[in-house]
């Protein structure tokens, strides 16, 4: 790359395949306005210094080396799969739409470069250690519509600082500390269609609301300590799409809920106290239905494996929702497939409007990378 832009001295924009490259060096000697690239793979050295005008996105597929960003304000993604470097230098942001990283090593400094970019609308910050009160200070960025913060240990006191936040697509609490002041701030943002709170413990005051988010296509509830009545009332709705309960013990009256839910689609059941009978119900009963088994698929029977046959679904599967966001152009393509929200009405439910919604993640990472499991 560094041979490329110094023999085309004049080169403005660039399109190019970087997923072998391990070093990469762009300073104010370049003459690039554009870069659109591929994901680094195997990238170990990225400075970025003086590139005001450099308009791209940088999606790291490992932690490098030396990572050093400085007044890029024309960036406006990036995303980095593996724990952020402790020496990282990041500074001089203006114009990023998207964020996403994790890790120990990812404190404050971080978000207050994030707080100066106006235009972002995507926040992932995975099991790190940014203060609670930091975490706050997101409540001024009204334009946020993803916000993605499992492991922070959020509660309803840092939530309260967030009800200007309307336009929340996404929200991800996992291992947090929520209860009703958060559930009833749940229920005000009608554009939420993705929530998750994995191995969060919720009282009955706060889960008695679930039954209200009927907003809400894809939940996330694994490991989640509830009353199953709650969730039971919540299917009655047939609101949901997508639904995890990894780690739950189904009993005959949530199996039946489960059964019945004509609006299912996905259902993610590993570590599940269930029976291949009870799992056969339910997908006869809901012929879309697809299931993902996770660790239950070496606890089940062969039979009852080849008898749900096509009707399961494997983790590749569910992880080409992340893969398929590879360039600036796919997102463009596929978030142009999403239907603008009805003036009046209750939002648009239908299965084109939430994949299309899946697709157009653009940053999105794998979260539960970060958590650290005991």
């Amino acid at each position: 790359l560094g041979w490329l832009l110094s023999h085309l001295s004049s080169l403005e924009s660039l399109r190019v395949n970087v997923t072998m490259l391990e070093s990469v060096s762009l300073d104010r000697n370049v003459t690039l306005r554009s870069l659109r690239t591929t994901q680094f793979e195997r990238l170990r050295d990225l400075q970025v210094v003086d590139v005001p005008d450099l308009y791209g996105y940088l999606r790291l597929a490992r932690t490098p080396e030396r990572l050093v960003i400085k007044n890029a304000q024309s960036l406006r993604g990036f995303a980095l799969e593996q724990p952020w470097p402790a020496d990282a230098v990041m500074t001089g942001l203006r114009d990023l739409e998207w964020f996403s990283a994790g890790g120990p090593d990812l404190h404050d400094p971080v978000v207050d470069e994030l707080l100066q970019c106006p235009t972002l609308e995507r926040v992932t910050l995975a099991y790190t250690s940014v203060s609670l009160e930091k975490l706050t200070e997101f409540g001024s960025m009204e334009g946020l519509i993803s916000l993605v913060l499992p492991g922070s240990a959020v509660d309803d006191q840092v939530t309260a600082h967030w009800r200007a936040l309307k336009r929340l697509q996404e929200i991800n609490l996992s291992d947090s500390f929520v209860s009703e002041g958060t559930f009833q701030w749940f229920t005000t943002i009608d554009s939420l269609r993705r929530l998750s709170l994995n191995r969060t413990t919720l009282n009955d005051r706060a889960a008695a609301i679930l039954a209200d988010l009927t907003q809400v296509a894809e939940l996330e509830i694994a490991d989640v300590k509830m009353d199953p009545r709650w969730l039971i009332a919540l299917l009655k709705q047939h609101s949901l799409e997508r639904l995890d309960v990894s780690g739950w013990t189904l009993d005959e009256p949530l199996i039946a809920a489960l059964a019945k839910c004509e609006s299912l689609e996905s259902l993610r059941v590993a570590r599940c106290q269930v029976t291949g009978e009870a799992l056969q119900r339910i997908a006869n009963t809901n012929s879309e239905l697809q299931i993902e088994l996770g660790e239950n698929e070496e606890q089940l029977p062969e039979e009852v494996i080849a008898a749900l046959g096509s009707r399961l679904e494997t983790p590749q599967q569910r992880r080409r929702l992340i893969d398929v966001i590879a360039t600036e152009e796919n997102f463009f393509e596929l978030a142009g497939r999403v239907d603008p929200a009805p003036a009046v009405g209750p939002p648009d439910r239908s299965p084109r409007r939430i994949w299309a919604f899946h697709e157009s993640r653009p940053g999105q990472i794998d979260a539960e990378r970060f958590r650290q499991t005991p």
